[in-house]
């Protein structure tokens, strides 16, 4: 009987045992499935003035629970952000608003993110860094992302990363008052100015079938500096519009409703024009443009100062010397 009693007690916890195993490996399964969270759990993990340091993004975000259309506020300064090494992580504002607002910090960094579907009122689509000091995005890309006025992904500085299908109603489709260092721009537009980037900089960048209705196909008063420009075409300015181009190249851009198929008013150095075109205008590569050591046709740059007589150029208020253009047919 005794024998009996000690079997049925070891059988029981043999069953506890088990069953205690069974729970754990379900909590594990549950615990490595669980690879998507909300925005409400995303600003539990970075947003708070007690949040500084690095914060590691182990999953995915997206925004199911209608969470403030502006965005999730960083408040901390001296904080980067980043997805778990070897991750792709996502962040999908699921078209309901801004991703992130770290407006007003310092030294604020977002590493290796791919943001989608943003879509905010006013400036920056996705993310807002404004000007304050070291504030940027390394690594990230942003993808169908857009604004009601400036950025339509973007207010701030960007380093490579990538840009696709981004736009806003008025000045920088992709950036706004940003620099982007090796970045590529893909199908940026704005209905404005700027189909990628108004204000400030690219250097080491790439842009290709970015447009904007008015002026600046890819750039708006904003200097370009060993970049690529690839069928980018707006009214005025098919590539660029008032700004300077040092060592770079542009191809197939076009003014579709007036002059500068390349370039409008600006400063062309040591730069290259091919197959540019305007429709209505003229200077189906530059327009009113300094040009120094570039190469292009010489009957595509009206109104652009030079030291050459040749083509159909326009010496109108020159104020550079020592300006050589060479005359490629």
């Amino acid at each position: 009987m005794l024998n009996n009693k000690i079997l049925i007690i070891i059988l029981l916890a043999l069953i506890v045992l088990v069953t205690s195993a069974c729970v754990v490996s379900d909590e594990d399964v549950t615990k490595s499935n669980s690879n998507e969270g909300t925005f409400e759990q995303l600003a539990s993990l970075v947003s708070g003035s007690d949040k500084s340091g690095e914060i590691i993004l182990t999953k995915n975000y997206v925004n199911t629970d209608n969470y403030d259309e502006n965005g999730i506020n960083i408040s901390a300064s001296n904080v980067v952000i980043k997805a778990e090494q070897g991750k792709d992580i996502t962040i999908d504002a699921n078209n309901a608003g801004r991703i992130f607002n770290a407006n007003g910090t310092r030294n604020v960094t977002f590493e290796n993110i791919k943001f989608i579907n943003a879509n905010a009122t006013g400036a920056g689509g996705a993310v807002v860094l404004g000007k304050e000091d070291n504030n940027k995005v390394v690594n990230c890309s942003f993808e169908n992302c857009s604004s009601s006025e400036f950025g339509g992904a973007l207010d701030g500085t960007a380093y490579n990363c990538s840009f696709k299908n981004c736009s806003t109603v008025y000045h920088g489709g992709a950036i706004f008052e940003g620099s982007a260092m090796g970045c590529v721009f893909e199908e940026c537009y704005s209905t404005s100015c700027g189909g990628a980037i108004s204000y400030n900089s690219a250097t080491n960048c790439n842009f290709t079938n970015c447009y904007a209705y008015w002026q600046g196909g890819a750039l708006y008063q904003a200097d370009a500096i060993n970049s690529k420009f690839v069928n980018c075409n707006a009214s005025e300015g098919g590539s660029m519009y008032e700004g300077s181009a040092f060592g770079c190249f542009f191809e197939h851009s076009t003014a579709t409703n007036g002059s500068g198929g390349g370039i409008y008013q600006g400063t062309a150095i040591e730069s290259k024009f091919t197959a540019c075109s305007v429709n209505g205008g003229e200077g189906s590569a530059m327009y009113g443009t300094n040009a120094i050591n570039c190469d292009c046709p010489s009957d595509e740059a009206v109104n652009t100062h030079n030291d050459g007589n040749s083509g159909r150029y326009k010496f109108e208020d020159t104020y550079l010397s020592h300006i050589r253009m060479a005359l490629f047919q």
